[in-house]
């Protein structure tokens, strides 16, 4: 592998390893248990990712690389890797070549800090879509004041995003990426109105009847 190479390679594993890192950010880490999963998963991107050259000695030498480079903290993987790539070094044509895979579409970036979001729905059945914006949001670490349904003629059939001051337009469209995120499909309209009753930060997601 020529010096231009490795470095291409580095600089791919490496962008692979921030790009998980970034996923793992905004993912659930409840408990030891799930975060030994998550690192599990970090490592086997890694590895993955190191098998997508269509040359066998390059995917050896890649292999080789992860371990020497430290880039795989776990001993136990570490090792497993470091084994296999020995193994492998005497014929390289054993080491399978993955196909890079489609990108999947990331989660958007968390809205401002301090938002305060209210889910609303017209009917039992809108509501039904609580619960995998609450995952998304509360994954944003954005703070859910509630989640009911209502009947309130004054708002339109369909769904909505309704902030309060100017200033929270962009926290708006914020939260709008992560509705649309969740809930592949559906168009919402986002609006500024007036009341006096809230305060900055403060934004409503209606769901539509």
């Amino acid at each position: 592998m020529t010096p231009e190479n490795r470095a291409a390679v580095m600089t791919s594993l490496i962008a692979a390893a921030s790009a998980v890192v970034g996923a793992l950010g905004g993912a659930y880490l409840k408990g030891n248990t799930d975060v030994a999963l998550a690192e599990r998963k970090f490592y086997s991107d890694l590895v993955l990712k190191a098998l997508e050259s269509p040359s066998p000695e390059e995917r050896v030498k890649t292999l080789q690389m992860l371990t020497k480079t430290h880039l795989i903290k776990d001993k136990e993987v570490s090792e497993g890797v470091e084994a296999y790539a020995k193994e492998a070094s005497a014929n390289p044509g054993i080491v399978p070549q993955v196909k890079p895979t489609t990108a999947v579409a990331s989660a958007p970036p968390p809205p401002s800090e301090g938002t305060r979001v209210y889910l609303l729905s017209g009917t039992a059945a809108r509501a039904e879509d609580f619960t995998v914006l609450k995952a998304e949001l509360s994954a944003a670490h954005v703070q859910l004041l509630g989640a009911k349904t209502i009947v309130d003629a004054g708002r339109q059939d369909g769904p909505e995003i309704r902030y309060f001051f100017a200033d929270d337009a962009n926290t708006a469209k914020a939260i709008l990426e992560h509705v649309n995120f969740a809930l592949k499909g559906r168009t919402f309209t986002v609006k500024q109105y007036q009341d006096s009753q809230v305060r900055p930060g403060y934004v409503e997601v209606w769901l539509g009847r």
